[in-house]
């Protein structure tokens, strides 16, 4: 993976108040409970970013926050936290609301939300062909990649953190997380200062949040990379490989895709990667339907895949072993960094389903798409899906040896 270009909001011109998130969640707060219920509603703060500040604020540890997903940053989102033992009381800050709602028994756990209801803005498209190709994924569905939200956390990383402690690159790992900021100019000024630690510290002591500064100093105090990424939260740990099997996850699932589908879309994402969507629904894309397909960790050849699908899956982890210079896979998928296992498992549905879809408002060149998405799919990528300035046809390519056979195109 390459440095990343624009977001998709980015390219597209989305301000905030273009991009409009409210998470769909049953519950219902009571007066008692240890747990307290929010809802917070933020804009152009990331969720974790705001959990941090509320957990510093108030003196809670980040492990008694609870919430169903992570939302949008360049947006205007809705969610509910639950904070053991937090305040009856709303609270306010920089960019952000949190309401009371009363508490409970359980704390907000991830993927408990239904999904997510979304209102999105946009200009220059035309809203009866956008409105129609939505109606079309409704019903097809669309191939249900991680979002580059998934990446957030080394979205302009020159290279994946995980690959870094794949090879026992501590420094390198540490590097890339200390100097990674949204903002170019600070971006590039950090690595620059990087081999001059005392310049460097005095530099990044200005936007380093506070378990980053952590960090930071417990290297400048023992010159132990390892020991400086150990000292970091296991949530922002967890988070370096779980971007790295998201990142292997598209790109299984964009093989198969290229495999099943006689005529593609390619659309451009992060870090010099693309997508393959299929235009139309065709017979041999029968084997996506309710698949669920797992990440790649240790239990992968405990599933019971069709063959084709685990080719798909060798083929992309013999790439990066090669990548790393590493030829037993079983090894490659046990291995173990900062304590912790780089791969673990989980399947995630291949395919998502968004409903509800409609163009609710339409003025001039810009119009508001609104429609549903259940738990875990992203409105970034079903944009890329529907906007056709992001994406070329690829027609079908010769069949090749240990290709899966197409069907006849089904546009029934």
């Amino acid at each position: 993976m390459v440095a990343s270009s624009l977001s998709l909001k980015e390219t597209l011109g989305l301000r905030p108040e273009d991009f409009v998130v409210e998470e769909v969640l049953d519950i219902t707060p009571s007066e008692k409970g240890d747990y307290s219920y929010y809802l917070l509603k933020k804009r152009n703060r990331g969720t974790l970013e705001v959990i941090q500040e509320l957990s510093e604020r108030l003196n809670v540890p980040r492990y008694r926050f609870g919430f169903c997903g992570l939302k949008d940053r360049r947006a205007i989102t809705f969610q509910y936290l639950s904070i053991e033992g937090g305040p009856p009381r709303d609270l306010r800050g920089e960019g952000y609301e949190l309401l009371y709602l009363g508490r409970g028994e359980e704390p907000l756990k991830l993927g408990q939300a239904k999904g997510n209801r979304f209102r999105v803005t946009l200009r220059g498209v035309d809203p009866h062909a956008l409105e129609e190709a939505l109606h079309q994924v409704e019903r097809w569905g669309f191939p249900n990649y991680f979002g580059e939200q998934r990446f957030a956390g080394e979205l302009y990383a020159e290279e994946p953190i995980a690959l870094h402690l794949l090879r026992g690159d501590h420094e390198g790992a540490l590097r890339e997380h200390l100097c990674h900021h949204p903002q170019e100019e600070v971006r590039e000024k950090l690595r620059r200062l990087w081999p001059n630690l005392y310049r460097f510290a005095q530099e990044a002591q200005k936007v380093l949040s506070r378990v980053d500064r952590i960090a930071l100093k417990v290297y400048l105090k023992k010159r132990d990379p390892e020991r400086a990424l150990r000292s970091l939260p296991k949530n922002v740990k967890l988070l370096f490989f779980f971007s790295y099997q998201a990142h292997l996850w598209n790109r299984v699932l964009a093989g198969i895709v290229r495999r099943l589908a006689s005529n593609t879309l390619e659309v451009p994402f992060i870090k010099g990667t693309s997508l393959a969507f299929y235009r139309d629904w065709e017979a041999g894309l029968d084997a996506l339907k309710g698949l669920q397909l797992p990440y790649a960790s240790p239990e992968l050849f405990g599933e019971q895949l069709p063959p084709e699908i685990m080719e798909e899956f060798l083929r992309v982890l013999k790439e990066e072993m090669q990548r790393l210079k590493m030829e037993d896979i079983h090894a490659f998928l046990e291995t173990k960094a900062l304590g912790l296992k780089v791969f673990s498992s989980g399947r995630r549905p291949a395919l998502s389903f968004p409903w509800g879809g409609k163009v609710i408002r339409s003025e001039g060149d810009r119009c508001t798409l609104s429609f549903f998405l259940p738990s875990g799919s992203y409105a970034t990528i079903l944009l890329r899906r529907l906007l056709p300035k992001f994406s070329r046809s690829v027609p079908p390519s010769p069949s090749a040896p240990g290709s899966w056979p197409r069907g006849p195109s089904d546009r029934s």
